[in-house]
């Protein structure tokens, strides 16, 4: 299945991000990052941010974090950023 999608996704120059849904994430220095295809935020602090995203979770840890902008398709962060992690979510079915 993942080679038809690459396969696909090749042949139609389609945005690797946003076909498979993840997340496309632009740093410029210390001070912005720039994110595209969240799923919203799920935790804003002055030191973290937790941003959704299709499997899991972004964690920006810093000082004087803001949000400047924000749509359905990106997040601009400001601030002095420290640390990027992932946090993976697997959704289990219980039925």
């Amino acid at each position: 299945m993942n080679k038809l999608r690459s396969q696909f996704i090749e042949i139609f120059d389609l945005s690797p991000e946003i076909a498979m849904d993840l997340p496309l994430i632009m740093m410029v220095g210390d001070g912005k990052i720039y994110i595209e295809n969240h799923k919203g935020i799920s935790l804003f602090q002055d030191k973290e941010i937790k941003i959704k995203i299709n499997k899991g979770f972004i964690i920006f840890k810093g000082e004087d974090l803001i949000v400047g902008e924000i749509n359905s398709e990106s997040i601009t962060i400001s601030g002095k950023i420290l640390s990027l992690s992932y946090e993976n979510r697997i959704w289990r079915d219980r039925t």
